[in-house]
């Protein structure tokens, strides 16, 4: 009961937030389109290490407000409440833009219209993401920190990750054939995320592509898993491998 009232008294203070006039509008808007467990939570860190950018998280995640009743208002609302910022954005993936009533193409039109960037992250490897996501599952922690780095291995059901894959794959080229007409900023988690040295470079490219300056970021967020090595982590990955082998995604085995 108090998570419902804390939800609507939310929903109700941002609907009021965008009801009342407010010059102090940010000059530029974005969107961290984004796909779990492909380092989207590193990326808002990230950018908000920048004194003159707010990037909310998942403002129609189910651990936020999930549904609403005046989606448009809503998100006016919520870029309106972080007036003192110059840049605004905030996370959203494909299942909340149809959950909330937005068409798909609509929306990013309304995106291009509106001026409003696109940040794309990416895992390339569907393999490591589907195993991320159920490991998480089992584990029931999401996030990772240096104070509390989750470890231990858990057994997960191979047929349910190759499914999972299955599943990552068809969302993905779903998402490129609609971010096709668009300029976005792609960022790959193996190649611009997974390590720390990689952090600055891509948190420039980012400034850049808001038009803001470089600065100095960090971030306390470490990897939910901190080998590398599925072996390390799949208390049943010879299983794994083995399922996994057989099928058109074996290739994703000896990738990092």
């Amino acid at each position: 009961m108090k998570k419902l009232l804390r939800k609507y008294y939310r929903e109700i203070a941002t609907y009021g937030s965008a009801l009342v006039k407010n010059p102090k509008t940010p000059k530029q808007k974005f969107v961290v389109f984004f796909r779990p467990r492909a380092g989207s939570n590193l990326v808002v860190d990230l950018i908000n290490s920048h004194p003159e950018v707010y990037c909310d998280g998942e403002i129609f995640g189910v651990g936020h407000v999930g549904k609403v009743l005046f989606p448009k208002l809503y998100l006016k609302g919520r870029w309106l409440r972080a007036n003192n910022k110059n840049v605004y954005g905030y996370k959203i993936n494909l299942n909340q833009i149809v959950k909330q009533g937005f068409g798909p193409k609509i929306f990013l039109s309304d995106l291009q219209q509106q001026d409003c960037k696109i940040i794309y992250t990416e895992r390339l490897n569907s393999l490591r993401q589907a195993a991320s996501f159920l490991i998480a599952e089992k584990r029931k922690k999401w996030v990772g920190t240096a104070e509390n780095q989750l470890t231990g291995k858990v057994s997960i059901d191979c047929h349910a990750l190759v499914s999972k894959i299955e599943r990552l794959e068809k969302a993905i080229s779903l998402e490129k054939e609609l971010l096709a007409p668009y300029p976005y900023l792609h960022l790959a988690y193996e190649t611009d995320l997974l390590s720390a040295e990689q952090h600055q470079a891509t948190s420039d490219r980012v400034f850049e592509f808001l038009g803001l300056e470089s600065l100095p970021v960090k971030t306390e967020r470490v990897k939910t898993a901190p080998s590398h090595n599925l072996a390390d982590v799949i208390e049943n990955y010879d299983e794994v491998e083995s399922v996994v082998s057989q099928t058109k995604f074996a290739k994703f085995l000896n990738q990092p």
